[in-house]
């Protein structure tokens, strides 16, 4: 549980002949990751050369063949969410892309002329419409027949123009042309009459103007009456025969869609193929399978790719090295622990030799979520919050909102919480405003001073609770220091698992220092305890830094001719006090302190919704509506706290792990294990 999944490395040599039944093989395992070959190009010292597949073509036919579905779809009315009624099942079958591609050549064709068709009639249909409002707005104006603005002495305007234009056009209309115009507004449409002499000086102002002109058809009876007659009669034709290309359209969707739809989804199919043999390599006859797959699941897929094609083919199996990072990373954890997976996945996937930290960050995620947010009623709201996303949307956010909400409820009992209220806000609503809390609630916030005497109000007891977040963040990051130390030690690397244990030392010095400034445990600074928890491990520190620098030194002048100077060793020794007092000591300080960020959020929780309690029992003086208004903001500030708070405590627990614990021990940068599949 605490490690990635033990993997297997797999070498496949099948024939080429061979190459699709066992990619079917593999999609129906569903427990290969594969590689590209050209990683392990060299392994094979030149006897394997990268395949070369024609993707684009593939690709394009996929495209293509959705393209014209959504056409269809869109043409027909028929929504993405539903199919279309298919009355004609399709036993077609092809062969390779070629057939598919010459299938659906003649079906493109066909559904391309219906619906270029339909857009043709569609756009004529708009213009007809246009000239119908056009002619309705020129009768508005009281203008009876079309003569009356096509005369040889006037120029007639219609169209549109801003409102916030109509002034400043007049006034220029008037200096272009003195009084020689009329201008009426009716509706959004606006008319302009003026000599024909004064066309040229008109237009062009009115462009200055954004007006948008509207231009009657030079073919339309001069009758208005009887114009737009004759354009309801276009448009009555145009709408009849939209119908009957609408309903061949729906036939041939009827027809057709379900040849589409296979169409696609062998030419997706075939593309997938495509796509996998693209991370084989290749000989003159055969192809080479690179791949990975959990221990336990070899057998499985041996006697697969077997049962697919017999002896003829080869599967070496290799155990990988926990260093190699071009392993995969396949996470196996219980449910409920499995959630977290997700948080982790945000800082980055593990790589094949870290500590997969998900079972232990399920543990102390939420006990942190709880303590930067205690309170029994809003941690209730929280636990059935993600109760129900869980049971309804099936995420995995709803398993950690529920676990965070029954820790806040946990750190509600702690600090005695339930929707805000507490003794410490009973005795302030007291003596402030002289109200007292009801008396039931008054005995569930003393049952709660009854619970064992460790139990504490953060708001009352501030330095206590400071000195319990710095214990916390000690021993979540000691924890860190401990795993970064095992895998040490694992990997036989000896230098740097002492070295960490000795971080673990210097870490407890800065507790030590933290703690005698505060006069706890350690009353006062003695000599050999400075010496002991604060010097010496900084000095060991040093040591190790200066000696792997050295090494380092040693190694890659072997290789060269250079020679290191006087300057060269004391940029040594500096950078080595630097990485033991700054890197290390003060850093450790630092991050220690930055556990007091649980004691922020715990006062802001605190604090936050004891305003809003404070204002829904001053409303209740008010007459009549008192309580009404008191409740309505007490409901309003525990729905902005649950927000606000809840939020501001995820999004700290976060970064607790990620800046001060994570980078104890755990690097990420992994490639998480994606078994193929062929769609």
């Amino acid at each position: 549980m605490l490690k990635p999944v033990e993997m297997r490395e797999l070498r496949v040599i099948v024939l080429e002949d061979d190459v699709d039944r066992v990619i079917k093989r593999l999609d129906a395992l569903g427990n290969v990751h594969l590689t590209d070959v050209r990683v392990f190009i060299d392994d094979w010292g030149g006897f394997v050369r990268p395949s070369e597949e024609l993707l684009m073509k593939s690709a394009e036919i996929v495209t293509k063949i959705d393209n014209l579905i959504d056409m269809i779809k869109g043409a027909t009315g028929t929504s993405s969410g539903g199919e279309a009624k298919r009355h004609h099942a399709s036993n077609r079958t092809w062969n390779n892309l070629d057939d598919v591609s010459a299938s659906f050549q003649e079906l493109e064709r066909n559904a391309t002329s219906l619906i270029e068709n339909l857009k043709t009639l569609e756009k004529e249909l708009a213009e007809r419409r246009e000239v119908l409002a056009m002619l309705n707005d020129l009768r508005e104006f009281g203008i009876e027949s079309l003569d009356q603005i096509r005369g040889e002495f006037i120029c007639v305007f219609f169209g549109k123009l801003p409102a916030e234009n109509a002034e400043s056009l007049e006034r220029a209309l008037k200096d272009a042309v003195d009084e020689n115009f009329f201008i009426a507004t009716k509706n959004d449409k606006t008319v302009v009459i003026s000599l024909i002499e004064y066309k040229d000086r008109v237009e062009r102002v009115l462009r200055r103007y954004d007006y948008e002109f509207e231009k009657i058809p030079e073919d339309m009876p001069a009758d208005i009456a009887h114009a737009m007659s004759v354009v309801e009669e276009e448009i009555a034709s145009l709408n009849k025969r939209i119908s009957d290309v609408r309903r061949d359209l729906a036939a041939f969707r009827d027809e057709h869609m379900e040849t589409l739809m296979k169409m696609r989804d062998f030419a997706s199919t075939e593309h997938s193929k495509m796509r996998a043999k693209m991370l084989f390599g290749r000989t003159e006859h055969a192809r080479v399978i690179h791949g990975w797959t959990p221990a336990s699941d070899v057998e499985r897929v041996i006697s697969g790719l077997k049962e697919e094609v017999g002896e003829c083919c080869v599967v070496d199996v290799r155990k990988p090295s926990r260093d190699d990072r071009r392993v995969p990373t396949l996470l196996k954890n219980p449910p409920i622990i499995k959630s977290f997976e997700s948080v982790i996945e945000m800082y980055g996937t593990p790589l094949y030799r870290d500590i997969d930290p998900t079972f232990i960050t399920a543990i102390i995620f939420p006990i942190i979520f709880g303590l930067m947010f205690p309170d029994i009623g809003h941690g209730l709201i929280l636990l059935t919050l993600g109760f129900i996303l869980r049971r309804r949307i099936g995420t995995d956010m709803g398993t950690i909102i529920s676990l965070c909400g029954f820790f806040s409820i946990i750190g509600g009992l702690l600090f005695g919480e339930f929707f805000g209220f507490s003794m410490h806000v009973s005795h302030i609503i007291e003596e402030s405003l002289g109200m007292k809390l009801p008396s039931m609630l008054i005995y569930v916030l003393k049952a709660f001073e009854g619970l064992p005497t460790f139990l504490f109000e953060p708001i009352k007891e501030i330095k206590m609770f400071f000195i319990i977040t710095m214990m916390i963040g000690f021993v979540h990051m000691g924890l860190g220091l401990v795993l970064n130390g095992i895998m040490r030690f694992s990997e036989r690397k000896i230098m740097e698992g002492i070295s960490s244990v000795v971080k673990l030392w210097c870490m407890f010095g800065a507790v030590y220092f933290i703690l005698s400034l505060f006069k706890i445990f350690f009353h006062k600074f003695e000599y050999w305890q400075a010496f002991v928890f604060l010097v010496l491990p900084v000095i060991l520190l040093f040591i190790f830094h200066v000696v792997g620098e050295l090494k380092h030194h040693h190694e890659s002048s072997e290789h060269s001719e250079e020679t290191r100077s006087a300057m060269d060793y004391l940029l040594i020794l500096i950078d080595g006090v630097i990485d033991a007092v700054l890197e290390n000591f003060f850093r450790f300080l630092a991050n220690i302190i930055s556990y007091g960020r649980i004691l922020a959020l715990a006062l802001c929780h605190a604090a936050l919704i004891e305003v809003f309690i404070l204002l829904s029992f001053m409303c209740l003086n008010v007459p009549y509506v008192g309580i009404i208004i008191g409740a309505v903001i007490f409901l309003l500030g525990t729905v902005i706290v649950i927000l606000l708070e809840a939020i501001m405590s995820a999004i700290h627990t976060i970064r607790l792990h990620f800046y001060e614990w994570f980078t104890k021990f755990y690097e990420g940068g992994g490639v998480p294990f994606k078994p193929f599949r062929l769609c």
